[in-house]
């Protein structure tokens, strides 16, 4: 029998958050996680008025969001 677990692991993940003065936004860019059979970017940028936002958004965005799917 064959069962898949998905697990919440911690790992350090390097972005860049630049504000634009002039627009009032921060970008947040990270880098994509590679998933076999799904073309991602190599990297995906959010824009929100908030830093923290920006961070967030763009980690969900590259695919580093968790979930506690349990597939039997």
């Amino acid at each position: 029998m064959k069962q898949t677990y998905t697990r919440l692991v911690m790992i350090p993940v390097r972005l860049t958050v630049e504000f634009k003065q002039d627009e009032g936004f921060f970008y947040a860019t990270a880098p994509s996680i590679g998933v076999a059979n799904f073309p991602r970017q190599a990297s995906v940028t959010v824009r929100s008025a908030d830093k923290e936002t920006a961070i967030s958004e763009a980690l969900l965005a590259a695919g580093y969001g968790s979930t506690s799917d349990n597939t039997g």
